[in-house]
């Protein structure tokens, strides 16, 4: 693999050339895809301004979810340096039902990135920093603009492999940080493109940092984008030169697309251990990968792993026996002192999936405080709350909106206890892992809530309501606000080798 560097001269001048060309050409057109089935459009065109190459976007795309259709827009605007390609302003608007909720506004220095974030029910966010030489920008998935100016830098340089950092505005709020992809080829490959036509490509395959896997099919001579795929996530795009806004659009049916993400993010095994609530001792062997942008883990004081971890790039692949016991929640904790809470201030702060100072958190807060006579009881009442009032629902939702709503899945349940909790005073952190049910290991996510130095960190699942007692079905694997099953990971097997059960009263 080698790196790329924009100085060389004839690989400016090349760059400068064929761009020069391409934005003489009228709009780019894409269908965007997914679940085999047309949803929506993307198209960008490109214009040469003084020193700045300058792409204008805009992807359209229509969602239901149960029985309720949302149009979904999104408009851009990029600037980049016409030598280099890397960034140099950016600009995106997000509108739903034609209604603005949110923009994007990022300015880039040689070393250095600002941006203004601003969404609805969020307010204004502003985020600085430090970026890596020759960092570019790859917002959302369907902006395709962005991945073309990458396409066209990695064409010119004429290697099989090469490393980029990129930026990501739209999770800045919650990851500031760069990431990055290795660009490599693979071979030949045939491209169907709307209306019959078949071309010969050059096939391309990009895995980020964290494990996302994508597929590149460009045209030999120019590096042209004709397809892109993302099959994780059952998306793609294809080149589509006659295609009119004025054409109908199909619909993507959430409900439909969530069934077959967890049905991936599942690892069945042969032993069925009943009531899992029940379980005190689990011990297994396992070996499957984790995608974690929080915090990788393996042993805390209700859990030993016996094996090999590796954590590489954001990716962290097990290979062991985990020993997993129940965890009961006794010891009613105390409040926090103020300086205490400075040392505790990173999981008390609001943050954009779980905003604590929002006033709706802080009055449901206040409420279910009132009278609590220390933090286990204020912890209890929060969970006992969001299992009766939240229907379980795969949204993938925020905590306001799970809160709004009255609707759910782990993720959005776990950010609204975290909000309470931290608006209570009590630090809390997102964890999660794999819980098992049914006789399978699925992903899921619940919460640690900071009670004192005594008891210290205790885990709790707001979900599925166990706060009193943590169930060993429960294997943690990572801290933090993202962490995923890897679906794309080979030879990933569960096998329960040992659990021991809490006997209920009759029972020998």
């Amino acid at each position: 693999m080698r790196a790329y560097s924009t100085g060389n001269v004839l690989l400016a001048l090349s760059l400068s050339l064929c761009l020069h060309a391409r934005a003489g050409e009228p709009t780019v057109r894409y269908r965007i895809r997914m679940l085999g089935e047309d949803i929506g459009s993307a198209s960008y065109q490109t214009k040469v301004i003084a020193d700045s190459f300058v792409t204008r976007s805009s992807i359209a795309f229509r969602l239901k979810q149960a029985g309720q259709a949302v149009e979904v827009t999104l408009r851009g605007a990029l600037a980049s340096h016409k030598v280099s390609l890397l960034p140099l302003y950016y600009h995106l608007t997000v509108y739903a039902q034609q209604q603005e909720q949110a923009t994007i506004e990022v300015a880039f220095r040689r070393d250095s990135a600002f941006a203004v974030i601003r969404a609805a029910g969020l307010g204004e966010k502003k985020i600085a920093l430090g970026l890596e030489k020759g960092t570019f920008l790859l917002d959302n998935n369907f902006c395709l603009d962005h991945y073309q100016l990458l396409l066209w830098h990695f064409h010119q340089l004429h290697v099989d492999s090469a490393r980029y950092p990129f930026l990501v505005p739209q999770i800045l709020v919650q990851y500031p940080q760069t990431f990055h992809l290795r660009m490599a080829k693979a071979g030949q490959d045939t491209v169907s493109l709307p209306g019959g036509k078949a071309v010969t490509c050059h096939k391309l395959e990009a895995i980020t940092d964290s494990g996302l896997r994508m597929s590149f099919w460009v045209r030999p001579e120019d590096g042209f984008l004709l397809r892109w795929a993302v099959p994780a996530q059952y998306a793609e795009a294809l080149y589509d030169s006659s295609w009119t806004p004025s054409q109908p659009q199909g619909s993507l049916d959430l409900d439909r697309l969530y069934s077959h993400l967890i049905d991936r993010l599942y690892i069945r095994t042969y032993t069925d251990v009943g009531d899992w609530k029940r379980l005190e001792f689990l011990r297994i062997q396992a070996k499957f990968e984790i995608l974690a942008l929080g915090e990788p883990t393996e042993d805390t004081p209700w859990q030993d792993f016996e094996g090999q971890c590796k954590v590489v790039d954001k990716r962290a692949c097990y290979d062991g026996v985990f020993a997993v016991r129940m965890v009961r929640n006794r010891h009613p904790g105390r409040w926090l002192r103020a300086e205490e809470q400075e040392a505790y201030a990173a999981w008390l702060q609001p943050e954009i999936q779980a905003p604590s100072d929002h006033p709706e958190i802080r009055a449901l807060a206040d409420s279910l405080r009132n009278g609590a006579t220390h933090p286990l009881e204020a912890v209890q009442r929060v969970c006992a709350w969001i299992h009766s009032h939240i229907r379980y629902e795969i949204t993938g939702s925020d905590a306001l909106t799970c809160l709004r709503t009255r609707r759910g899945d782990c993720g959005p349940q776990s950010y609204l206890a975290v909000a309470l909790l931290r608006a209570l005073g009590i630090p809390a952190r997102l964890a999660g892992g794999l819980l098992y049910v049914g006789g399978r290991f699925g992903q899921h996510n619940w919460v640690e809530a900071y009670l004192g130095e005594e008891p210290g960190w205790v885990p709790v699942d707001p979900t599925t309501g166990e706060v009193n007692t943590f169930s060993a079905a429960h294997l943690t694997l990572w801290r933090g606000w993202a962490g995923a099953l890897n679906p794309d990971a080979q030879e990933a097997a569960i096998d329960v080798l040992e659990f021991r059960k809490v006997q209920e009263r009759g029972e020998q």
